[in-house]
């Protein structure tokens, strides 16, 4: 009888923890070498590592996204913005504008919204961010955060030139551990790796 006593106990035991690991928080923390991959690596370098080593696809990501309305609008002078997303709450629209490195307009899709016909046809960042602070101002229902309009998976495999090109206009690239149900995220400085943060899942996330 104590037998059974203690292997029900055991079994509920581990049960609870099964149940309990499936909602913790991810666990993350730094690492100094992963994946052949270290801080002080180039680019390119980290991808050819990277496809080595079973990654199959990477992700490009902001270091932190900045909201903007009417209290703080300045704030979007002082970033370095490769996309920024404005939404209208109070209607339900939303307009993505991509920039390149030089900050000019590569992509706009405006469509028939007369909501922000005020922004057609403007071909710079600088010229963006001239017309929506007026807009902000009058209209307490539009909210603009920086973005990534059309980002996207890229494929390592056979990578080709334009698909490095986009990932390095990112500081963060994001893949998935070969595998596993982890993560990491590298964090780059211009041309070289910084920092590698890892980011561990015992079970896939509910």
């Amino acid at each position: 009888m104590r037998l059974i006593k203690w292997s029900v106990t055991i079994v509920l035991a581990a049960g609870a923890l099964l149940v309990g690991s499936l909602f913790l928080p991810p666990l993350q923390y730094e690492k100094r070498e992963y994946l052949g991959v270290r801080p002080g690596m180039e680019r390119r370098a980290v991808l050819v590592s990277l496809a080595k080593n079973g990654v199959t696809h990477v992700l490009p990501m902001l270091d932190h996204v900045v909201r903007v309305d009417i209290v703080n609008l300045e704030e979007l002078r002082r970033q370095s913005i490769t996309g920024l997303c404005i939404s209208d709450y109070a209607n339900a629209i939303d307009l993505k504008i991509a920039f390149d490195e030089k900050g000019r307009v590569t992509r706009a899709d405006y469509g028939s919204v007369q909501k922000f016909s005020e922004l057609s046809g403007i071909g710079t960042r600088a010229e963006v961010l001239d017309k929506l602070y007026p807009m902000l101002k009058r209209d307490g229902q539009l909210m603009v955060a920086t973005c990534i309009p059309d980002a996207r998976w890229i494929a390592l495999k056979g990578i080709g030139a334009s698909d490095v090109h986009y990932l390095e206009q990112f500081p963060i690239w994001s893949f998935d551990e070969p595998g596993a149900y982890s993560s990491a995220r590298l964090s780059f400085v211009g041309p070289r790796l910084e920092k590698i943060k890892y980011i561990w899942r015992p079970f896939e996330s509910l």
